[in-house]
C-alpha cells in the first residue's frame, strides 16, 4: 500500500510541475534576467 502511496504523488508532483511548476519557473528566471540586466546599467 506504501509502494501505490510513493507512486501516487510521484505522479501528482511530476503534473503539478508539468502544468504549473513549469510556468513558475519561467517567469521566475525572466524576473531575475530582467533583474539582473536592471541592475547592471
Amino acid at each position: 500500500m506504501i509502494f501505490l502511496k510513493i507512486i501516487f504523488f510521484s505522479a501528482l508532483l511530476v503534473l503539478f510541475y508539468t502544468y504549473i511548476g513549469y510556468g513558475i519557473v519561467l517567469w521566475l528566471l525572466i524576473k531575475m534576467k530582467h533583474f539582473r540586466h536592471q541592475a547592471a546599467s
